[in-house]
Order: C-alpha cells, then sequence, then structure tokens
C-alpha cells in the first residue's frame, strides 16, 4: 500500500512464508563457545514480516519487523511448542540538513530471544536459546564541491557495545541447564571514509 502527499511517501509491505528444509546443516555451539557443523534433519520456519517507508523533504525513515518461528526438533519427544517464535525489529533513520550536504544516518536493530543449538562431550545436540540484544550504529557524511563530487563519512557501529550475548540450553537430562555465551560483536568500532566520484560528459552533439 502507497500512500503520497505533497512532499511525502508513506509505503506499507507485508509478507508471510514456510519454509521446509530436508537435512538442514546448521552451526551448534560446544561447551567451550566454539562452533561445529550439525545434521539437524527435518526442519522448517514459519514467518510474517511488515516494513514501513517514509519520505520526505530532508528525512527517510525505513522500519521493519518480522515474527520468526523455528521448528522446534524437542516438541517430538517433549511436551514443548511445535515452533519457537522470536521477533526481530529494524530501523534506519536518514535526515539530510546544511542544504542537503550533511546526512545523519542512524541503524538499530532488535534481535529477540533466538533459537540455536549446543552440542555436548557426547556429541548429543540439544535446543539452546540465545538471549535477545540491541545494535545500534551512527555515521555523518558531508558532502563537498559543486556537484557534490566528493563525500567524507565518520561513524561509529555497535555504540551498545554488544559483545557477548548469553545462551541457555537444557541438558539431555530435561533437568539441569547450562550456560555460555556467544560472540555477538566486536564492541564499539570507529571508521572514516572518503569518496570521489569521477563524472564525464559526453561531447557529441545530440538533437
Amino acid at each position: 500500500m502507497k500512500r503520497s502527499g505533497k512532499n511525502s511517501l508513506i509505503k506499507l509491505e507485508y509478507g508471510a512464508y514456510f519454509n521446509a528444509i530436508h537435512n538442514l546443516i546448521t552451526l551448534g555451539i560446544l561447551e567451550d563457545a566454539s562452533y561445529t557443523y550439525i545434521n539437524i534433519g527435518e526442519y522448517s520456519t514459519i514467518g510474517q514480516q511488515l516494513s514501513m517507508t517514509y519520505r520526505a523533504k530532508r528525512w527517510t525513515a525505513n522500519v521493519n519487523a518480522t515474527y520468526i518461528g523455528r521448528y522446534n526438533p524437542d516438541s517430538e519427544e517433549a511436551d514443548v511448542d511445535r515452533y519457537s517464535f522470536s521477533p526481530e525489529l529494524g530501523t534506519n533513520v536518514r535526515y539530510f540538513i546544511l542544504q542537503d550536504r550533511l546526512q545523519v544516518n542512524v541503524f538499530y536493530k532488535f534481535n529477540g530471544q533466538l533459537q540455536s543449538f549446543s552440542v555436548d562431550e557426547a556429541g548429543a545436540v540439544s535446543t539452546s536459546r540465545q538471549a535477545a540484544y540491541h545494535i545500534l550504529d551512527l555515521s555523518f557524511t558531508a558532502d563537498f564541491l559543486k556537484e557534490k563530487n566528493l563525500s567524507l563519512t565518520l561513524g561509529a557501529k555497535n555504540l551498545l557495545n554488544v559483545q557477548q550475548v548469553q545462551v541457555l540450553g537444557q541438558a539431555q537430562s530435561g533437568v539441569h541447564s547450562s550456560s555460555s555465551a556467544f560472540n555477538a560483536a566486536r564492541g564499539v568500532s570507529v571508521f572514516l571514509g572518503l569518496r570521489y566520484q569521477f563524472q564525464f560528459k559526453n561531447k557529441d552533439n545530440e538533437k
């Protein structure tokens, strides 16, 4: 669905899906927090997605929300839900100031509690739960010269300094649980970029 005004535009999109996977091979977390490839077997996911885009004279905003259900192999033997659902929310905002020569970009993403898999010393695979976490990035881009050929970008990623996210797993006995962590990001990082765009004019006379 689209709706536009004199200087603005709103766009909404919705989608739903179902995926069936035969002999899924994915990464499992070992007790020392390293990873190994494991074969899950039959697997499926279902989900819904809603996205919105808003554009005005000086700024643009994109919001994307998803709700994903991942098949729970434990449901074959235990009294648990067939699918484990987790939400995700992503937002990207861009704002122009100083006669459109300075651009501010903000990116935010929320990753909800996620299903994962753990492998114990005996090689047994069990379902784990990865804790929710947030990611926030910020950058500034300035354009120079008459045709805006030269641009300078300064920014920072992972401003919330997310590094490790806790993973909770259920032991094979179903009584005890274990916890570990995985490396979600490398902490705060700063970057600087310089770009020049070459432009060539066609000298051929066109009628």
